[in-house]
């Protein structure tokens, strides 16, 4: 693997002329950097230090709101204007654009700061490149770049690590993401909270329920007390596992540890209760969600009508369907097929037409259930 490490380094960091594919057809050349230079002092930047940070402001606000195409535009005025960049302005810059998905961007603008004679990549920097990266699915080149700061002996920090192992841990690649974490405690990296919520909700988003429990213990082992953030990817992780006692448990800590569930932990625990049919705990959970203030959205009562058809209670069901209504929200297809599907494999052949014709004629009501 340090071969290949090694390559992908190589290739990151190699010159290119090559305008970015993926901005030729929506920005006009005047965002091109072909033509930008950055030719500076140490001393000019002192005499500028006002200016310089009122740019980096702006594009950290650019960075706030997602807001690529602003933040290039900064970036070139300074350039015009004479106003020599600093590793805030370049770490600004590639933080928006990795938090945009603009990876060819990404990457020339840190080749443009590795040109820059004024300028030493640090640790922050290099993990808002590898971060935009790994968003991009790009993780050979974000390993590069991971290969790359320990060639220049920067020591990565926990947020470098989380990038890292979360995109690792999407491609289910645990070994690698394993070594890493082994490495990240030989370096005396302590996890923290971010480390946390992104690595367990990568196990999540990866359907690795173990995983996320693993890091989850470790998690508990440390000084960082587990917020909403982790419960609602555990119990997601519950869900598509179907596993709705673990959900439980999971669900009981979090009250335990008195943090207050929103609405995406509440929807993710009726759903993995749901998966099991139990629909006495099912409706408890909505309850509680409502008596939080807590408004149930299509994804609630799609979750509880799921704990109604696993029990083939078509009647319950449609009660479901007849209260979402009441609320006034509309059928979605999830709806739709949950309740059509109940309906064809209880037999009910009379709800399951009229299931249909409400597709047909995109009615919101509902009926009654076991209508033969």
């Amino acid at each position: 693997s340090s071969s290949s490490s090694s390559s992908s380094s190589s290739s990151l960091f190699e010159r290119s002329s090559a305008a970015p594919s993926s901005v030729s057809s929506s920005m006009s050349s005047n965002n091109d950097f072909s033509d930008v230079n950055f030719s500076s002092s140490l001393q000019l930047q002192e005499d500028l230090r006002p200016l310089i940070i009122e740019y980096n402001t702006q594009l950290r606000e650019t960075r706030r709101k997602n807001r690529w195409r602003e933040g290039i535009r900064i970036f070139r005025e300074m350039k015009d204007l004479g106003i020599p960049p600093d590793i805030i302005t370049y770490t600004s810059l590639l933080s928006v654009l990795g938090r945009s998905n603009q990876p060819e961007l990404l990457l020339r603008v840190f080749r443009m700061m590795l040109s820059d004679g004024n300028i030493t990549p640090d640790a922050i920097s290099f993990s808002a490149l590898i971060d935009g990266l790994v968003r991009s699915n790009r993780l050979g080149e974000a390993l590069g770049g991971f290969a790359e700061m320990q060639r220049l002996n920067i020591t990565p920090n926990a947020f470098t690590y989380s990038s890292i192992i979360s995109g690792l841990a999407e491609r289910k690649e645990w070994q690698r993401a394993g070594e890493l974490f082994m490495l990240m405690r030989r370096d005396n990296v302590a996890p923290d909270m971010v480390f946390f919520n992104s690595i367990i909700a990568a196990c999540a988003r990866s359907n690795q329920l173990g995983k996320a429990l693993e890091y989850y213990a470790l998690m508990r082992e440390t000084e960082h007390p587990p917020g909403v953030h982790v419960f609602s990817s555990l119990i997601i992780a519950c869900s598509r596992a179907e596993d709705p006692d673990t959900a439980v448990t999971v669900f009981k800590e979090m009250q335990k540890a008195k943090v207050k569930g929103d609405k995406v932990v509440y929807n993710s625990y009726i759903a993995a209760l749901g998966t099991g049919g139990n629909v006495a705990a099912a409706r408890k959970a909505f309850n509680e969600m409502k008596a939080e203030n807590i408004d149930p959205d299509i994804v609630t009562y799609n979750s509880l009508m799921r704990a109604y058809t696993r029990n083939m209670d078509v009647e319950g069901a449609f009660e479901v369907l007849d209260e979402l209504v009441e609320n006034n929200l509309s059928p979605d297809i999830f709806t739709y097929n949950t309740m059509l599907s109940a309906c064809i494999e209880s037999g009910d052949e009379g709800a399951a037409g009229e299931i249909m014709a409400m597709m047909r004629n995109g009615k919101k009501g509902g009926g009654g259930g076991n209508s033969s």
